[in-house]
């Protein structure tokens, strides 16, 4: 036991002093501590330091450590420090404004609960809307058709073809049709060649990108280059009138003098719509006899892009069988012309019928009274046949007769349409509530609804009609040559009355008898 009792008062830290007299020669010794004390007093009791100061550890502390002061540890005044901390924070004790960026975080993200985005949303990656990959199902839809559109499918089933009659060119071709000449070889020696359209020369305003050569037309790809190093194919179009020999601007090759299947080709031209033509005006060698060459010469417009190797011919001039130093070829629109004709050679008028020979280049209807038997038969607008049409054995009549009708709303079921029942089966299943769906975002269902599936090969379209510039069919084409009116008009082609002077109409009924009935 301790000397004395446990502290119970504030009093100064422990002084042997106060506790006996010290060991031999006035020293503290250990023999005089272990002698008089157990342990020092703070272990035996709660001790009050005032203004006391510890440089060490405070170590096996069992209770409580109070101040009413401050605590300093290494100048840091710990009681000041903690007076400047958070209190501990609980559910609901913050607000979202006291956390810095949250309200704009949480602006930024999607309700998932459902709700609409404003703005615009990029997905650099995919977007899934249940199981399906709405990128995935995009990159298979057909890009919009326009009137630009070359499409390549397997079939075609419509209630209505409308295949247009207006016949867009990009190539001339200047050839012997029937191997004609007016001359003892076929060697090709002109001046110049004009188109003009909308009163402007289009051969000499894009000369520079036009692709013009020598070629033979049964190796049209091949050119076979000019007799002279001095001139070149394209001087055709050059709007210069004259060359070295003062009567000609292009010559064919002098080796192919003996070959009526040399042509010259010029391609390149801005895709024009043949009917928009007003006149092609060619210039003739002037040299004598030279001009006795243009005999059974013509002039052919292909379109290209459409036809690559040129067998599909959209309009032509006759051969040419006068001889002349200028030919002039109206087209359609040569009453549009405006710019004034002239009687001399020009590159910025069209040369008048006085100075010129003139042919107009008709492409109306030509009817057949009667059959007709042929191997092909090209034609630039329509065919209206009047009896029957046969291919080979098949009576084409009969055989739409024998075709499915008009398909109302309805009248299919899911099975009856090949590949769609396999179709919908790979789409999303019904979205649940929660879920993101197609109608949360926005645009996207109107967008898929517009599309078409990518048309190939293999596709069979079915569609009310269809306009195209081009229709090419590889294997065969039925068609409904059946005349439909929705319209009747009563009126006096010739002027002619049974009374001078005296124009009305009156009637009394009009009636039209279908079926039994009148309609």
């Amino acid at each position: 036991m301790s000397i004395y009792n446990p502290p119970s008062k504030t009093q100064g830290i422990f002084n042997p002093s106060n506790y006996g007299g010290l060991g031999a020669g006035g020293e503290i010794t250990i023999d005089y501590l272990k002698s008089s004390f157990l342990e020092f007093p703070v272990a035996q009791g709660n001790t009050t330091l005032v203004g006391t100061s510890v440089f060490g550890n405070i170590s096996q502390q069992q209770g409580d450590f109070s101040t009413t002061g401050d605590l300093l540890v290494n100048d840091v005044n710990v009681i000041t420090e903690i007076g400047t901390k958070q209190d501990t924070i609980g559910n609901g004790d913050l607000d979202i404004a006291f956390t810095s960026g949250l309200q704009t975080a949480l602006d930024n993200k999607y309700d998932d609960t459902g709700g609409t985005i404003n703005g615009n949303t990029t997905i650099s990656g995919d977007l899934v809307v249940g199981t399906t990959n709405i990128i995935s199902e995009i990159d298979t839809k057909q890009d919009e058709i326009t009137t630009a559109t070359n499409l390549i499918f397997n079939s075609l089933s419509t209630t209505q073809l409308f295949v247009n009659e207006f016949l867009y060119f990009d190539t001339i071709v200047i050839r012997r049709p029937s191997n004609a000449t007016g001359y003892s070889d076929y060697v090709i020696n002109l001046r110049e060649l004009q188109c003009w359209v909308n009163n402007v020369n289009i051969l000499a305003d894009n000369s520079e990108n036009l692709i013009t050569y020598f070629a033979l037309w049964s190796d049209k790809e091949n050119d076979i280059s000019v007799e002279y190093n001095l001139t070149q194919a394209s001087d055709i179009h050059n709007n210069i009138f004259t060359w070295a020999f003062g009567n000609i601007s292009i010559h064919s090759p002098s080796e192919y003098s003996d070959d009526p299947d040399v042509v010259l080709i010029i391609k390149n031209i801005p895709t024009t719509l043949i009917d928009s033509i007003q006149s092609l005006v060619l210039y003739n060698s002037t040299g004598g006899i030279l001009n006795e060459r243009t005999l059974g010469l013509a002039i052919e417009l292909y379109n290209e892009e459409n036809d690559p190797t040129l067998i599909n011919l959209l309009a032509s001039t006759n051969e040419i069988s006068v001889k002349r130093d200028v030919y002039r070829f109206d087209f359609n629109s040569i009453d549009s012309y405006t710019s004034g004709f002239v009687d001399e050679d020009s590159i910025t008028n069209i040369v008048s019928e006085s100075y010129a020979f003139k042919e107009v280049v008709n492409r109306d209807v030509t009817i057949i009274d009667g059959n007709i038997t042929c191997h092909t038969i090209n034609t630039s607008g329509n065919v209206d046949v009047g009896g029957n049409l046969v291919v080979g054995t098949t009576n084409i009549i009969t055989a739409l007769n024998g075709k499915q009708d008009t398909i109302e709303d309805g009248d299919l079921s899911i099975s009856n349409t090949s590949g769609l029942q396999s179709s919908l089966n790979g789409k999303q299943d019904t979205i649940e509530d929660g879920d993101l769906s197609i109608s949360n975002i926005s645009g996207l269902q109107t967008a898929l609804n517009d599309k078409q599936d990518e048309i190939t090969t293999d596709t069979d379209l079915t569609l009310n009609s269809m306009t195209t510039d081009a229709l090419i069919v590889n294997h065969s084409l039925s068609v409904d040559t059946r005349k439909y009116f929705d319209t009747i008009v009563l009126r006096r082609p010739t002027g002619l009355t049974g009374e001078a002077g005296d124009f009305y109409i009156a009637l009394r009924e009009l009636q039209v008898w279908i079926g039994g009935s009148n309609l």
